[in-house]
């Protein structure tokens, strides 16, 4: 799997307002077989609200979400907070502990501080000069506690922006598919809500449909939901360019293995790998 370089400010990285709106951006439903699933852009705790609305208030037991983002995030008196590195890079190669100790201790700093200086995300993604906001933090906590969703309801598969997953945390995706039970509403969501999340919901479906649909049928339905295809090629000179084709490689095997595993079983993603069934592995 390719990696790219560390942001260059990944030690320096500001924190960005990433939501306060009370509706949430890249909003979409989809049912696949007995799962009933959405995705989304980052939300404020009131874009939380709003989307337990247009779910039609499910109950707690019922409902899961599935936060894809690797960068350190959390809330701010109900508003969404990152910290934001050049291409969204400032946690690249670091594993699932490390990505919330980083996280943790970031938070716990700024509960502590008096102020906070909050940056404008757009003028830092495009590389401007950044407006910032003084705030002045009551409330801080993570999107775990934020939620206060029951024991084993939030669930973190943090991937970098722009590139695949790890297998590691293909591996964890599917077992926590295989180990669900009853019914279920799976909400995903990464910062921006397309790239990260249509990958994700685009995953859940090979999983569930590989024996029934080829892997551009559901390509497709994805982009009409979302506005977004992962097929999409970049240009030449652009940073996202090594990494797109290995991320659809990768759901062109993981359409191979949902059809020999459909559900995700009996073998997991890893022992596939391992085994003789995954070409070029």
């Amino acid at each position: 799997m390719l990696l790219p370089p560390l942001a260059p400010d990944a030690t320096f990285a500001p924190l960005v307002l990433d939501s306060d709106e009370p509706l949430v951006r890249r909003f979409r439903t989809s049912t696949r077989g007995l799962l009933h699933c959405s995705g989304s852009a980052q939300f404020s705790l009131a874009g939380w609200d709003s989307i337990q609305e247009q779910l039609g208030r499910p109950s707690p037991e019922r409902l899961y979400v599935l936060d894809l983002r690797q960068e350190s995030h959390g809330f701010i008196d109900g508003a969404a907070v990152s910290w934001y590195a050049q291409h969204n890079w400032g946690g690249v190669g670091l594993g699932l502990d490390e990505v919330l100790e980083l996280e943790t201790l970031r938070l716990r700093l700024l509960a502590r501080g008096r102020t906070a200086w909050v940056a404008d995300a757009r003028a830092v993604k495009e590389g401007r000069l950044p407006h910032y906001t003084e705030w002045t933090p009551r409330d801080v906590r993570t999107e775990r506690q934020a939620l206060g969703l029951p024991e084993g309801h939030y669930l973190r598969l943090p991937t970098a922006d722009h590139l695949r997953p790890e297998d590691a945390v293909l591996e964890r995706f599917v077992h926590f598919l295989r180990d669900l039970r009853g019914e279920a509403h799976l909400h995903f969501h990464c910062r921006g809500g397309k790239g990260r999340t249509s990958l994700f919901l685009t995953l859940l479906e090979v999983l569930c449909n590989a024996r029934d649909e080829e892997l551009e049928a559901i390509l497709d339905r994805q982009q009409r939901l979302n506005d977004y295809d992962l097929r999409k090629v970049p240009a030449a000179d652009s940073y996202k360019a090594a990494f797109a084709p290995e991320r659809l490689e990768l759901l062109r095997r993981f359409h191979l293995y949902a059809r020999a595993n459909p559900g995700g079983g009996p073998q997991s993603w890893t022992q596939w790998l391992l085994g003789a069934g995954a070409p070029g592995a």
